[in-house]
């Protein structure tokens, strides 16, 4: 389970509009091991990006590059994990 805490600001193009953003997502991780113990944890990271909707419709083009961290574990065992991230992509407003 995630929650992504974003804070944006809105900037008007003519008929499209570019969002500015950054992102805090926080959750849990389960890390699912084959004959062993199911370790948990959780995860977090900071996100910066821009989001272009086009026209005022339904399909936007985001792109954005941040860090993430996930760590799992027990007393006896320890994974952790720092990303660089690069998120590109598209999104459709139904």
């Amino acid at each position: 389970l995630d929650i992504l805490i974003k804070g944006r600001y809105p900037l008007s193009l003519g008929s499209s509009e570019l969002v500015l953003y950054v992102a805090v997502p926080l959750g849990g991780t389960v890390l699912f091991v084959e004959d062993a113990d199911n370790y948990r944890g959780f995860n977090m990271g900071i996100l910066g990006g821009a989001e272009l909707v086009l026209g005022g419709g339904p399909l936007s083009l985001f792109a954005e590059f941040g860090w993430r961290y996930h760590g799992v574990g027990d007393d006896d065992v320890s994974l952790r994990t720092h990303q660089a991230a690069l998120n590109l992509g598209a999104s459709f407003i139904f």
